[in-house]
C-alpha cells in the first residue's frame, strides 16, 4: 500500500558523489540499488524507483569503467586465478543489464524505440556476461546448458525467440547465484581462518567453493 511504498522509498541511502568514488564503493552502491529495486513494492514507473535505477546504473557504469581501467581481470584469467575479493566484479554486466531492463521511458513519441534500444543493450550485456563466465570456466552445468541453447544457430520464430530470451535470463540468473555463493563461501572460509592456522585452510575453503560451481 501507500504506507509500505513510503517506507520503502525512505530506505534509500544518502546520495553519494560518483566522482572519485573507489571501485568497491561503486560496486556496493550498484548492488544495493539492484536489490532495492528488485525488492521494491513501488510501481515500475514510480519516480523514486526510477531515480534509484538511474543512480544504481550510474554507479554500475562507473564500476565497470574502473574494472577496465584498473585491469582487474586479464583476458586469459580463469575463475580459480581471480582474487577472492574481485570475484564480485564479474557480476557487473548482469547488474547493469538488470537495471537497464527496469528503465521506464516517459510516454512520448519514440518511447517504443527507446525501450527497444534498452532491451537490446541489456541483451548484449547478458550475452557478454555469460560469454565471460564461459571463457573463465565459471558456469554450472545447468547454466551452461541454458547458454548453449541460447547460442544455438537456428532460425527463430516469435515463440522460439521468447524461449531463447527466457533461456538467456535463466542462465544468467543461475550464473549470478553461483558466483554469489562462491564469493560468500570463500569470504566465510577466510573469516573462519584463525591466526594460528596456515594459508592452506583458506585455500581449501576456496577450492571447495570452486568445486561447487561444477
Amino acid at each position: 500500500g501507500a504506507a509500505a511504498q513510503k517506507i520503502t522509498a525512505m530506505s534509500l541511502p544518502p546520495e553519494c558523489s560518483l566522482e572519485a568514488t573507489p571501485l568497491p564503493v561503486c560496486f556496493a552502491q550498484a548492488q544495493a540499488a539492484y536489490h532495492w529495486v528488485d525488492g521494491s513494492s513501488l510501481g515500475g514507473a514510480d519516480p523514486a524507483l526510477q531515480q534509484r535505477v538511474a543512480d544504481g546504473l550510474a554507479f554500475a557504469e562507473k564500476a565497470a569503467e574502473l574494472v577496465s581501467s584498473l585491469s582487474v581481470f586479464s583476458a586469459n584469467e580463469e575463475l580459480e586465478d581471480i582474487n577472492t575479493g574481485d570475484l564480485k566484479y564479474l557480476l557487473l554486466p548482469f547488474l547493469r543489464a538488470e537495471l537497464i531492463l527496469r528503465i521506464q521511458p516517459e510516454e512520448a513519441a519514440g518511447c517504443h524505440d527507446v525501450r527497444l534500444k534498452h532491451l537490446r543493450h541489456a541483451a548484449a550485456l547478458l550475452e557478454a556476461f555469460l560469454r565471460d563466465l564461459e571463457a573463465r570456466r565459471a558456469l554450472r552445468a545447468e547454466a551452461r546448458a541454458g547458454w548453449e541453447e541460447a547460442c544455438a544457430d537456428r532460425p527463430l520464430d516469435a515463440a522460439a525467440s521468447r524461449t531463447l530470451k527466457v533461456s538467456r535470463l535463466r542462465a544468467a540468473s543461475r550464473a549470478k547465484k553461483a558466483l554469489e555463493a562462491l564469493e560468500a563461501r570463500a569470504r566465510g572460509a577466510a573469516a573462519a581462518a584463525s591466526a594460528d592456522r596456515d594459508d592452506g585452510d583458506e585455500e581449501a575453503g576456496r577450492e571447495a567453493a570452486l568445486v561447487s560451481l561444477e
